[in-house]
């Protein structure tokens, strides 16, 4: 058992909270197969009209006129799936690209398509954590909006109650130190008060450099200065 003491767990997902299968076998998957549908079908809505002028503006186009004022509707948005599969195939992080596959979740998650699968230790410890009085908070590369739709769409039920907040890359890159230092700064709390929990050893290396406590989920063993773990159930955190 490892004893810890803080007043903040700070989560990834993928890996982490849920197995990656979920998100590269499922939630991408969907994106792919429905991009087409759902571009024809919201062609009009101005959350979608956003996204597009924001992917196009992934693509180093000055502005999405020439896909959305065009006379050839159906070309133009094939030629947006096409864009989107072509970035989905690079795993480009790009923020049009991410606001129109949120877009998609969205649809997916509230229609009852989609609903998010948690690690079976996941949700009796972060009550457990939440109920000691720790602050949980999540970062991940995936968009807020991304990361409320998991939580808010689980086999478990609506989790959100359970969050303090969520971060993203519009924070920092998660590789970097000043990432971690900036969610500190955000959270008014010393950095080695906040616990991050990863299967990312770069992410950690990172946390670890803004000093922040740092807990590697993987089935590894191997030297790491982290804290290493394969269950939450192996983590006592007391509250600082």
């Amino acid at each position: 058992m490892i004893q810890l003491a803080g007043t903040v767990v700070l989560l990834d997902i993928e890996g982490t909270v849920a197995p990656v299968t979920f998100v590269y076998e499922v939630m991408f998957p969907f994106v792919r197969q429905h991009v087409g549908q759902f571009v024809q079908s919201n062609w009009q809505k101005p959350d979608v009209q956003q996204a597009i002028a924001m992917v196009a503006s992934d693509l180093g186009h000055a502005s999405a006129e020439h896909w959305l004022t065009g006379d050839e509707p159906q070309s133009n948005q094939q030629r947006i799936c096409s864009a989107v599969h072509e970035m989905m195939d690079r795993d480009a992080k790009l923020p049009g690209l991410k606001q129109l596959q949120g877009l998609i979740w969205r649809s997916g998650f509230e229609s009852g398509e989609l609903v998010a699968d948690l690690f079976p230790d996941v949700l009796r410890n972060l009550r457990r954590w939440k109920d000691r009085g720790l602050l949980l908070y999540i970062y991940s590369s995936g968009s807020v909006e991304a990361q409320q739709l998991f939580f808010g769409h689980t086999t478990a039920g609506n989790l959100l109650e359970l969050f303090s907040g969520y971060f993203d890359t519009t924070t920092g890159n998660k590789k970097q130190a000043s990432s971690y230092q900036t969610i500190a700064n955000q959270l008014g709390q010393p950095p080695g008060e906040i616990i991050f929990i990863s299967d990312s050893l770069p992410e950690l290396d990172a946390a670890r450099q803004a000093e922040m406590q740092t807990v590697w989920r993987t089935d590894e063993r191997q030297s790491t200065p982290h804290y290493v773990i394969d269950s939450f159930e192996e983590i006592e955190i007391q509250t600082g």
